[in-house]
């Protein structure tokens, strides 16, 4: 009988590290399977073609931030390194800093009060100024990011603050920039007005945000 008994306790014992083991195979899989989720989720998080923008109007103030991938909006994403790539960079940061080729407000005018526009992940500064094509490569920039391929990827930042004539009539704003950055292929807008908001997302053919 205890024989019996002890051989039985072995067993149960035996069981208690095969369920403790299973167990741990188990979290270590569940583990494996959400990094896996964090990994797929951050890759997706930048998307050529894709860009993202929020429209907050407060009385007669309104502020409008655009964040798209420096691909949609100069072709690459890289530090640029030759005259023609920093001409292409210094043009379309022109662009993003002329309203007019940006935004039509309808229902009321609209006047910029001041407009940032963040090429930086794009340009050394030192090489910008002295106009030389030959330099060493930086990883300074705040927005330049190394994706799981070892390419760089890096956006555009722009912040647009305007002062409307009066913006409780305000009805939408067509974004013209969708016109003058065709690779922008999709983009989705977030918008606070009035204490309503909504989201919408727009292409070159349907390029109005409308608040109602």
């Amino acid at each position: 009988m205890r024989i019996i008994t002890l051989l039985f306790s072995f067993s149960l014992l035996i069981c208690s590290y095969c369920f403790a083991g299973s167990h741990e195979h188990d979290e270590h899989h569940h583990d494996e399977h959400h990094d896996d989720e964090e990994k797929h989720g951050t890759q997706d998080a930048h998307l050529h073609g894709y860009a993202e923008a929020n429209v907050v109007i407060d009385g007669n103030s309104l502020e409008f931030n655009l964040d798209s991938p420096s691909a949609n909006i100069v072709g690459f994403e890289y530090e640029a390194s030759t005259q023609s790539e920093i001409d292409t960079v210094k043009a379309a940061e022109k662009t993003l800093k002329n309203t007019k080729k940006m935004f039509s407000f309808k229902g009321t005018s609209c006047q910029a009060k001041k407009v940032l526009v963040d090429v930086s992940a794009l340009l050394d500064k030192k090489t910008d100024a002295a106009h030389n094509t030959e330099h060493d490569h930086h990883d300074e920039h705040h927005h330049d990011e190394h994706g799981d391929d070892g390419e760089v990827h890096s956006d555009v930042e722009a912040n647009y603050q305007f002062v409307c004539k009066d913006g409780s009539k305000l009805k939408s704003i067509a974004l013209v920039l969708l016109n003058s950055f065709p690779a922008i292929e999709t983009l989705k807008v977030d918008w606070v007005k009035d204490g309503k908001q909504g989201s919408v997302k727009l292409s070159g053919k349907s390029n109005e945000v409308e608040f109602k």
